[in-house]
């Protein structure tokens, strides 16, 4: 899996006056108070950036014109805590253009917007033209996007707010367990600001104002090392796996927060989480990449399933930080060696963090240097994934609002992924040798066929050498039932909860002759 991050693009809000631009800068570090005056006309500029991506190398996410389009605006300027001015600008105050909005200054308040409409195009700006009071480090607010069905955030709650310690509190919740947007991506931002009658300055680095979308982005592509080759002797006897394929069946996220802060912060709001149900891939592709195995690779060309949802941030912290990629994941075991089912689920990982559980079945080729014949080894597999920027830290569970994460995973056998993190300072190639990889193994000395849900016939043959009266069995796996082979009791197989009626076997009758 490869995992980049980058910042997804923020929306900047440039402060700045009718006739000129100006910026103050401050040494000190304390927190001044404000001074209010009469009121003057003053504009504020903004626009939009592209989701700035962390690569870690997708359910159909949007495209960056959506994601970039600023829809409305509450601008609201706080003096000693206590709220000046506040406005809502939607279309009802909203010019066609630049030359409109100037042509009507220091006459009406209102704004124009001129969104993205194409990829690598000029990014979203505008600006908004109001009357407020003049007043000394004062503090300005901007959202976007709000009144959203996503969200239950409208202009009317905001126009409740008096104290700025009030809008540090609010927060934002989904109407429902989604992971998808309708094209309203909330968005917020702020600066110190100075409002004079020949303008607005704001202190170094702080203009523009930065608008940051309140979700993250995570894009996911799962790839297959095919051909890819694993050898380990012992006793004497040399076993070669060769990866073959894997068949992508579903994917699920876990621990997806309901609710974050509407005015970014260090902490969390407090939240409930949800699970997203089971899923189907919704791309596929082909990719070639190269493949190492420690001591040699090879270029591979692979069929690619990807999926990708948005989230709000969620930043818990590791319980204990792990060394390696492979302690990421590593679940916690009873004392038969067994995976609880009750209780803390991770060893390092926050039992609140998110985290991918991808299932699909791997299939593979078995040498064994003391047998004569290859054996095919199918795997129903289960990948558990924890998000966060691991290319930076290794101990990072932290998803970031306003940030587009890229994960790729390169399944390279039953318990085995890769992960590819770019950027990386140090370059590393995690393996995740079967902390996150969960499932039941079998292993077929002849031949493994699957059928689809019309008729049809195979014929199998059967080594005697390799059927053991005692331990022989089948298995069973569909859509319809438990998957499984049947319980045994004694010398009688009871197939309950087997959807194995719809399967007949016929013996064929014996020829003396090979033709």
């Amino acid at each position: 899996m490869t995992p980049t991050t980058k910042h997804i693009a923020r929306c900047l809000f440039c402060l700045a006056c009718l006739l000129s631009l100006t910026t103050a800068c401050s040494d000190e570090e304390l927190v001044k108070e404000s001074t209010v005056g009469k009121e003057t006309w003053v504009d504020f500029h903004f626009g939009s950036q592209c989701f700035q991506p962390v690569e870690i190398t997708t359910r159909a996410t949007l495209g960056v014109l959506p994601e970039s389009r600023v829809n409305n605006l509450f601008a609201i300027i706080f003096a000693n805590g206590k709220r000046i001015y506040a406005r809502y600008f939607d279309n009802s105050n909203r010019y066609d253009d630049e030359a409109e909005l100037t042509r009507r200054q220091n006459t009406y308040e209102g704004w124009y917007v001129a969104n993205q409409s194409s990829e690598g195009g000029t990014a979203t700006h505008g600006t908004a033209h109001i009357k407020c009071p003049t007043a000394t480090n004062a503090k300005i607010y901007l959202i976007a996007n709000i009144d959203a069905d996503m969200v239950n955030i409208a202009p009317e709650l905001l126009n409740t707010i008096t104290t700025e310690q009030e809008l540090l509190d609010l927060k934002a919740t989904l109407n429902q367990e989604t992971t998808s947007r309708n094209g309203y991506f909330p968005m917020s931002g702020s600066a110190t600001i100075d409002i004079t009658s020949a303008g607005i300055t704001v202190a170094t680095g702080q203009l523009p104002i930065l608008l940051e979308r309140l979700d993250a982005k995570i894009e996911v592509k799962v790839r297959v090392a095919t051909a890819f080759e694993t050898t380990s002797t012992e006793e004497g006897v040399t076993t070669t796996q060769t990866l073959k394929e894997f068949r992508p069946e579903s994917w699920r996220i876990v621990n997806i927060p309901k609710t974050t802060k509407v005015i970014a912060d260090a902490t969390d709001a407090p939240t409930e989480y949800f699970n997203t149900p089971t899923m189907p891939f919704e791309t596929k592709g082909e990719e070639t990449f190269t493949v190492s195995n420690g001591t040699s690779s090879q270029d591979v060309t692979s069929a690619v399933n990807g999926f990708s949802f948005y989230m709000m941030e969620n930043r818990p912290t590791a319980k204990t930080a792990p060394v390696s990629y492979h302690q990421r994941d590593l679940r916690t075991k009873n004392a038969d060696g067994s995976y609880t089912v009750t209780g803390p689920m991770w060893v390092y990982a926050p039992e609140e963090g998110t985290y991918l559980e991808i299932k699909g079945e791997v299939v593979m080729v078995v040498d064994v240097s003391s047998e004569a014949k290859t054996q095919q080894l199918s795997a129903d597999v289960t990948y558990y994934v924890h998000l966060g920027d691991f290319a930076q830290d290794i101990a990072d569970f932290k998803v970031r609002r306003n940030t587009n994460y890229i994960y790729t995973i390169t399944i390279k056998g039953v318990n085995s992924i890769q992960v590819e993190v770019e950027p990386s300072p140090y370059g590393e190639t995690f393996q995740e040798p079967e902390s996150g990889a969960t499932g039941s193994v079998y292993v077929a000395k002849e031949s493994i066929f699957t059928f689809d849900a019309h008729y049809g016939q195979r014929v199998f043959c059967f080594d005697a050498a390799n059927i053991d009266p005692n331990t022989v069995t089948w298995y069973v796996k569909t859509p319809f039932g438990r998957e499984g082979t049947p319980i045994k009791q004694g010398d009688v197989e009871i197939p309950s909860g087997l959807d194995y009626k719809w399967v007949h076997f016929m013996v064929n009758e014996v020829s003396s002759t090979l033709d």
